[in-house]
């Protein structure tokens, strides 16, 4: 005698197939998720490390011991941390965002407006410092 809950067999073989698919999808995508972890941990870290020296260099300034090149620099990085606090909101406030953002992204780049802070776009302050500027042009 067979109950109404009892699937027949041939479904409790497609379920486990597709249990099975699953978890093997998962676990092969494992390395690459836990190599992308560390990729956004460093870039984390790196826009902690600015961020410090951000702060270090506005407390200067407010002494009048900063340089214009480096009070540029600091402006750069609030401009980055207002870019992360955008992200975190987009995030959180709007449905499908992990989908919006990269094309939110290849938008913004197309359009000349950068989205990602410099520690996620690859081009860092190390690039900006040596690219000639207008001042390093002017006599000291």
């Amino acid at each position: 005698m067979q109950h109404e809950d009892d699937a027949p067999p041939q479904d409790h073989q497609v379920d486990e197939h597709a249990k099975r698919s699953f978890l093997k999808r998962l676990s092969d995508r494992r390395e690459k998720a836990k190599a992308g972890f560390v990729h956004l941990k460093e870039h984390l870290a790196q826009e902690k490390d600015e961020t410090k020296e951000m702060l270090e260099i506005y407390h200067r300034a407010a002494e009048g011991k900063a340089t214009r090149e480096e009070i540029h620099r600091a402006n750069e990085q609030f401009g980055d941390l207002l870019r992360l606090a955008g992200m975190g909101t987009f995030f959180t406030l709007i449905p499908g965002s992990t989908l919006l953002l990269p094309i939110a992204v290849i938008g913004g780049n197309k359009l000349g407006i950068r989205i990602l802070p410099s520690a996620f776009s690859g081009d860092g302050h190390e690039d900006e410092q040596d690219e000639p500027t207008a001042s390093d042009d002017e006599p000291s």
